[in-house]
């Protein structure tokens, strides 16, 4: 007795452009950046809120408890929008790549993790400037580093992150890099791929 067969329908393959989906990315991970900072605005105030209001219960004799804050509902709110963390992160593919993944040096070797790493919506991040892949953890600030992709298997590049440092250590000496004047001396190749590009690290 034959058995009737059911075809499968195949995968579908999206037809937008990479210039329209970098276009949206763009869009997506400015707004991002907007959310981020008036969440951070909105939290500040209602730390100066909560303090104000433990300052009157310990007047009281009394104490306050932290989920009864508003400063604990924006915080929550904070992170229950993903996209604005990522965007946060990702704001060097950004600025460096235009979040667009063939203006990476790695974009031939590693075509999937460059996309995903220019797709705000993806929690997959990208430093150019000292070369490392993270992957974005799903609560807080944290990220685990990788050092393959996870869709070609293939070895990562070694991170960069000591080079970096050491490369500062030696232009910048016992200043800290991290102001915005002592940024506005250093070249810009050094916070971007071009550095290590012309190392051949």
């Amino acid at each position: 007795m034959s058995k009737s067969v059911r075809k499968i329908p195949g995968l579908a393959i999206t037809s937008e452009r990479l210039d329209e989906i970098t276009e949206r990315n763009i869009v997506l991970l400015r707004r991002g950046l907007e959310l981020h900072e008036k969440f951070c605005d909105a939290a500040e105030v209602q730390e100066t809120e909560r303090e104000r209001a433990e300052q009157a219960a310990e007047a009281q004799g009394k104490t306050l408890p932290f989920s009864a804050t508003d400063e604990e509902k924006a915080w929550d709110a904070f992170h229950d929008r993903g996209l604005t963390s990522i965007a946060v992160d990702n704001r060097h593919v950004l600025e460096q790549l235009g979040l667009d993944p063939r203006r990476s040096a790695l974009f031939k070797s590693f075509p999937e993790l460059l996309q995903k790493a220019c797709d705000p919506q993806v929690p997959v991040l990208y430093d150019p400037s000292i070369r490392r892949f993270a992957l974005k953890e799903t609560w807080g600030p944290a990220m685990r580093v990788i050092s393959h992709c996870p869709w070609s298997g293939r070895k990562l590049p070694p991170d960069l992150a000591d080079d970096w440092f050491d490369l500062m250590d030696e232009l910048m000496g016992t200043e800290d890099w991290t102001t915005a004047d002592a940024r506005n001396r250093l070249d810009a190749a050094y916070f971007c791929e071009e550095w290590w590009i012309a190392r051949g690290l």
